[in-house]
C-alpha cells in the first residue's frame, strides 16, 4: 500500500471511512461536504506518504455536483506544487482509466437509503478496480447498506472501516 494512509491491514491496500454528513441537492446532482472534506484528507494523507504525486490520485465519485465541490478544494491541495493536478471525475468519465491511487466518494447520506447512482453495481465496479496500489472508499455504510444490500453489503463486511468522520 501506499504510504502516508493509515491502513487498517497492511496487506490490504483498500480502506473504507464512514462519513455521516448531510446529502444536499444542487439542481439535478448532489453532494456532500463533509465527504468532499474526508476525500481531501484522504488526498493529502497520500501525498504526504512521499510514494505518489498529484498526477497518480483519482477522486472518483457518481454525481457531477460531488465531482465540481471536489475539484475546487483539492485545486488548493496543489495549486503551488508543481507535480500535476489531482483528476477528479464522475465514475462514467473515469471508465477504463487507472491510477496508482482512488479515492471514491459515494455522496449519498440519508436515513431512507435512497442511494441513487451508487447503487449501480457496474459504477462500483469501474470505481473499485481502477485503483492500481490504494483504494480508499468515503460514504455512509447504513444508507449504503439500506440502499442496495446486494452491491454494497458484501463489500462493507469484508471492509475494515479505519477512521469515523461525523
Amino acid at each position: 500500500p501506499l504510504a502516508g494512509w493509515p491502513w487498517p491491514r497492511d496487506e490490504f491496500p483498500g480502506a473504507f471511512v464512514t462519513v455521516r454528513g448531510i446529502e444536499m441537492d444542487d439542481g439535478v446532482s448532489k453532494m456532500n461536504e463533509a465527504e468532499a472534506a474526508a476525500a481531501c484528507d484522504a488526498v493529502a494523507a497520500l501525498l504526504s506518504g512521499g510514494q505518489c504525486t498529484p498526477s497518480d490520485i483519482a477522486v472518483v465519485t457518481p454525481y457531477a455536483a460531488q465531482a465540481r465541490l471536489i475539484r475546487r478544494m483539492t485545486r488548493r491541495l496543489v495549486q503551488n506544487s508543481g507535480h500535476g493536478y489531482i483528476e477528479v471525475s464522475s465514475v462514467d468519465g473515469f471508465q477504463g482509466r487507472e491510477k496508482q491511487a482512488v479515492v471514491f466518494s459515494a455522496v449519498r447520506s440519508n436515513d431512507y437509503g435512497a442511494i441513487g447512482f451508487a447503487g449501480d453495481w457496474r459504477r462500483v465496479n469501474v470505481s473499485f478496480t481502477r485503483a492500481r496500489r490504494a483504494l480508499i472508499v468515503i460514504g455512509n455504510d447504513q444508507t449504503l447498506r439500506r440502499g442496495d444490500p446486494d452491491t454494497w453489503m458484501p463489500w462493507l463486511l469484508t471492509a475494515i472501516t479505519c477512521l469515523i468522520w461525523n
